[in-house]
């Protein structure tokens, strides 16, 4: 595996996207003080995977970001992608990672972005830090690998511990690869341990509380089968209950059947005799209205019976006028006694047809008596029937009541008896989970 690019955009000074090349043979980068050659070297040990930013020559990460100048605005994001060459040759042999092994190229990117994002991709395609960590094993290349010693790490090599110069000899036997992967088996087996451990704990956890579990199961099954019990018992109750009010019902329906007819007969009942007492009333208008005109015709007649009375006054003042003045009227006298005679007659005929008239106006007040009498008896006989036909409304309106009551009651024996379903069902189903936890516990115990 061979560097061939390097490829860098908005890292520390390269503000533009910068590509260097590697091609055969020495590559070097020459270049005034303060001119970025450093950034180079830094780029190569961010991309590789660098977590330190002292290691990068800054205080944070987010310094290897181009922070801008004068002349440029900052950049949101810094990108660094290394390309190798893994065609494989004598001196440079593939790398036979799962992920790069089929590739003849292998390009490796990092990106940061202010918000503190981090991307790492293989042959862009996302991958993790491990991945590119372990990429690098045994190859010599990395961001603590022997292969770059940038300025001044000489002096640090010498002056050394020993074993800080061990990890460089492992790294160059090829022997680091294999002591990450110790490692890691170390942390799994420690993670198993712990896991038996616990596992082991939950055993002796699980066979404490068997003991209470099968109490619990063995109360649930006695309670099941009361509450069972209790359900047929309820049911049975409620099928009494649902007998007898049906049975009520059926009553009832034929009490407000008879009630109906009852009721129907009495309304025409009412009916026929509302007619006879309009027929009634209209008799009796027609009679007040002759009784009105023979009073008319009484009060005619005595009036005229007045007259005659005044005539007969003014004919006794005359007579006593012409007794006084017999002498000087003495003809006058015979024609007034005859016309007296006369007015006499006249009052004893108008007498007797007064007689008359008062005995007819009699009979006449008699018979409006009687129909008085008639009328307010058919009043008294309307107001029974009105008040059986009330009595009557009341009674159906109690059955429609009572069979409302009892329709109230059905509904909520049905009701009861969904309740009761639904208690079944839940019960079937605790029983159910409760046997299922049983055999889990028995088959963890065993």
């Amino acid at each position: 595996m061979k560097i061939r690019r390097l490829e860098i955009v908005g890292f520390k000074s390269f503000v533009e996207r910068t590509v260097f090349s590697f091609d055969a043979g020495i590559s070097a980068v020459l270049g005034p003080n303060g001119c970025g050659k450093s950034n180079v070297v830094d780029a190569v040990r961010w991309v590789m995977g660098e977590q330190s930013a002292s290691n990068l020559r800054g205080q944070s990460m987010g310094d290897v970001i181009f922070a801008g100048s004068d002349l440029r605005r900052a950049h949101g994001m810094a990108e660094v992608s290394l390309i190798f060459d893994n065609s494989g040759t004598l001196e440079h042999p593939p790398v036979t990672h799962a992920l790069v092994k089929d590739y003849a190229q292998i390009m490796v990117t990092r990106r940061l972005y202010r918000s503190g994002e981090s991307e790492y991709l293989l042959n862009k395609t996302p991958c993790r830090l491990k991945d590119i960590s372990e990429l690098f094993l045994d190859t010599g290349v990395g961001a603590r690998a022997y292969s770059i010693i940038e300025q001044g790490k000489v002096a640090t090599v010498l002056q050394a511990r020993p074993e800080e110069r061990r990890v460089l000899i492992e790294e160059a036997a090829g022997i680091s690869k294999y002591k990450a992967r110790r490692k890691t088996a170390l942390r799994k087996i420690e993670g198993a341990q712990h896991n038996l451990q616990r596992v082991d704990d939950i055993v002796t956890e699980v066979g404490e509380r068997l003991k209470g579990l099968e109490r619990q199961a063995r109360e649930a099954r006695k309670f099941r089968e009361l509450r069972q019990q209790m359900r047929e018992l309820d049911i049975a109750l409620g099928l009494n209950r649902l007998h007898e009010l049906q049975r009520r019902n059926t009553s009832l329906k034929q009490t407000q059947a008879q009630s109906q007819a009852r009721v129907q007969e009495c309304e025409t009942g009412v009916h026929q005799k509302g007619l006879e007492l309009e027929h009634c009333r209209i008799a009796r208008d027609e009679s007040d209205t002759v009784l009105a005109q023979q009073k008319k015709q009484l009060f005619v007649w005595r009036s005229d019976l007045q007259e005659c009375e005044n005539s007969s006054a003014l004919a006794r003042q005359q007579r006593e006028n012409h007794t006084r003045h017999k002498q000087d009227a003495s003809a006058e006298i015979a024609q007034i006694e005859s016309q007296l005679q006369e007015d006499s007659q006249r009052l004893c005929t108008l007498q007797q047809q007064r007689d008359v008239r008062e005995h007819q106006v009699k009979q006449m007040e008699h018979s409006a008596a009687q129909e008085r009498r008639d009328l307010d008896e058919m009043v008294l006989v309307e107001q029974g029937l009105r008040s059986e036909l009330d009595k009557a409304r009341i009674l159906l309106r109690k059955a429609e009541s009572g069979r409302e009551e009892k329709r109230k009651k059905l509904q909520d024996i049905q009701r009861e008896q969904a309740v009761l379903q639904e208690r079944q069902a839940r019960f079937a189903h605790e029983s159910a989970r409760n046997a299922e936890s049983l055999k889990l516990n028995r088959c963890a115990n065993w």
